[in-house]
């Protein structure tokens, strides 16, 4: 539940309005995964809920503290903002051919994107308060699609790194 409000009708009435959160996201671990609302909050599992198809799935391939995240937890600022915005990319979005984007997570190379059927990668890495903030996540997206632009067909990954302006290093299929 994300909201509830209670009031009283005189003389003998009380109404109770529900509001129910929704689900964004399936955040996928190893052993399971969670429905995620757009603050974060693990809301349910999401293996008993039914049929999913609109939502995005996050595989977080990261490895983990033994207790792992839990129905309740919330995901910290820095990974909700980071994984709203990438959530949200699609393969219009960066003028891809591509059917579908995946999004995962992982301790080496943090966030990446993958195209499927096309078949290249984009890792827009690791994010922090203090070293690289989410706020360029809109730069690196601009740069993917303007790499992808200039041939998608060759390119095999892209490391996603905005500075002085450069969109970082792509790496082309072999031929």
């Amino acid at each position: 539940m994300a909201r509830a409000d209670v009031r009283v009708v005189l003389p003998d009435s009380l109404v109770v309005t529900v509001s129910e959160r929704v689900p964004v996201l399936v955040w996928r671990t190893a052993d399971h995964a969670f429905l995620v609302d757009a603050a974060g909050v693990l809301i349910g599992d999401a293996m008993t809920a039914g049929p999913l198809a609109p939502l995005t799935v996050v595989h977080d391939r990261r490895s983990r503290p033994v207790e792992g995240p839990v129905v309740g937890g919330t995901l910290d600022d820095i990974e909700r903002s980071v994984t709203l915005r990438l959530a949200a990319v699609t393969p219009e979005l960066v003028g891809s051919s591509g059917e579908r984007l995946e999004l995962s997570i992982d301790d080496e190379e943090g966030y990446v994107l993958t195209a499927s059927p096309a078949s290249w990668r984009a890792i827009f890495g690791h994010y922090t308060p203090t070293l690289r903030s989410p706020d360029v996540i809109e730069q690196q997206v601009q740069c993917l699609r303007s790499l992808l632009a200039t041939g998608e067909g060759a390119i095999l990954e892209v490391r996603l790194a905005v500075a002085d302006d450069r969109c970082g290093t792509y790496q082309p299929r072999p031929t």
